[in-house]
């Protein structure tokens, strides 16, 4: 530090003398060392303080460098704090509205939902879990068992704890006490950690398809036709090599399950051996892989009948109803042997029409010379012949008759003939003539007047 100068003690000024003088130049000279000494010593003092000033000085620039360093890293954090504060906007913002499409979700879906927590207290649920659990708002945080049910199932607490301690799936049809059918689903909630939070409870409203499936099963057991459903068994190239029976009706039972019952999940290979011959597996692959219908009659030798097989694809595999066709085979069978006595009849018939024919001709040539010489004969007697043919109702006069009797016989009929008969012959004549007839008399005579 700076001194200032110690007061001057010197004497006020006298008289000059000798010895005065000289004891005041020394006291000058003591003085003005005494000044020189604090002046030096301040210069360095001086020097020492313009040093730890420099030195302070290059301190400060550094920490203003760190400093500014600092408002850089600052300014860097504060960058980066805003861009994070925007991307958790972005997320609150998401999570919001997933938020929302959650609550949107549980408020108007069908399917009743129930979210447990560890303790099984109930942490949230959805409207339509109302229906089946009497829930209100403020039972949110309380024990579910607390809570009463229209489920008609005792043993949904102890489903609960199953799942809770196995971490697996329950899945069950139950009844509400309006008659209802619901499938029960619970399963763990897990986090993504994969750890379990809690419990899932759903339920789904299944009233309408229990009823079509009670429509449709007592159809297919009501059906006369035995029906089998199967899935099919593939190779890892493709290729079918078994089916496996899904269902079946009580037809199939009673046709095919009589000495072995047939049952759910077993082989057809082993149960059927019948149906699993090699052509039947090709046309099965064409159902399957080109979605066509089977058509084909099967015969089955213990049982000693035929059954027309129909075949079409289902999902995984396909269904084939079996139609009991014996009695139309073994009429179908009688029909061809029929049709082949018939044939065999009309072959004979044939053969007899020919030979027929063959004497019907020689018959005819027989008869014609016959006429021939009868029409010789005719004209070489004076009598006079007639000839009545009762098929077509056609006469034949002699020329004898002619001359006799003096008639025109040309285009002369049987009628206008007995016209020339004198009236009181006539109905004899004609009476006696049908009764010749009708009696198959081969000969015939009547005495009359023309």
């Amino acid at each position: 530090m700076l001194r200032a100068p110690a007061p001057s003690t010197l004497p006020p000024a006298q008289p000059a003398t000798g010895n005065l003088d000289a004891d005041y130049i020394n006291n000058l000279e003591n003085e003005l060392n005494e000044v020189r000494n604090n002046l030096q010593e301040a210069v360095e003092e001086l020097e020492t303080v313009n040093e730890e000033l420099q030195s302070s000085n290059e301190e400060l620039l550094s920490s203003n460098e760190e400093l500014q360093s600092s408002n850089e890293e600052l300014q860097s954090l504060n960058e980066e704090l805003y861009t994070l504060n925007t991307e958790h906007q972005l997320k609150i913002r998401e999570l919001q509205e997933l938020n929302d499409d959650l609550n949107n979700y549980f408020r108007s879906t069908d399917i009743a939902q129930i979210f447990l927590d560890e303790q099984l207290q109930i942490r949230k649920f959805n409207p339509a879990s109302a229906d089946m659990i009497n829930f209100i708002e403020s039972d949110l945080g309380r024990p579910f068992s607390h809570i009463s049910s229209n489920i008609k199932y005792e043993k949904l607490t102890e489903d609960i704890l199953y799942v809770q301690r196995t971490r697996g799936t329950v899945e069950k049809e139950v009844q509400t006490i309006q008659g209802r059918n619901l499938l029960m689903r619970i399963l763990p909630y897990l986090t993504r950690e994969n750890k379990n939070a809690g419990i899932i409870i759903t339920f789904v409203d299944i009233s309408t398809i229990t009823q079509l499936n009670n429509i449709i099963r007592s159809v297919f057991n009501a059906s006369q036709n035995a029906i089998l459903a199967l899935k099919g068994q593939l190779t890892e190239h493709g290729g079918l090599i078994d089916f496996q029976i899904t269902a079946l009706n009580k037809t199939a039972q009673h046709w095919f399950g009589a000495n072995v019952p047939l049952q759910e999940g077993q082989s057809l290979r082993e149960a059927m051996p019948e149906l699993m011959k090699e052509d039947m597996l090709q046309e099965y692959q064409q159902v399957l892989k080109d979605d066509k219908v089977l058509q084909r009659d099967v015969y089955f030798e213990e049982k000693q009948a035929w059954y027309e097989l129909s075949g079409v694809r289902m999902p995984g595999g396909m269904v084939i109803t079996f139609t009991d066709i014996t009695d139309k085979k073994r009429s179908l069978q009688k029909i061809r042997q029929n049709y082949a006595e018939l044939s065999e009849a009309k072959e004979t018939l044939r053969k007899l029409n020919t030979d027929l024919e063959d004497k019907v001709r020689e018959r005819t040539r027989a008869l014609t010379f016959s006429e021939e010489r009868f029409r010789m004969v005719a004209k070489a007697t004076n009598d006079a012949l007639w000839d009545w043919n009762l098929t077509d109702d056609a006469i034949w006069w002699s020329e004898a008759y002619t001359k006799l009797f003096g008639h025109d016989s040309n285009n002369l009929s049987r009628r206008e003939s007995l016209a020339h008969i004198h009236p009181a012959d006539r109905a004899t004549v004609s009476g006696s003539l049908y009764n010749a007839i009708n009696e198959g008399k081969h000969q015939w005579n009547q005495n009359t007047a023309c």
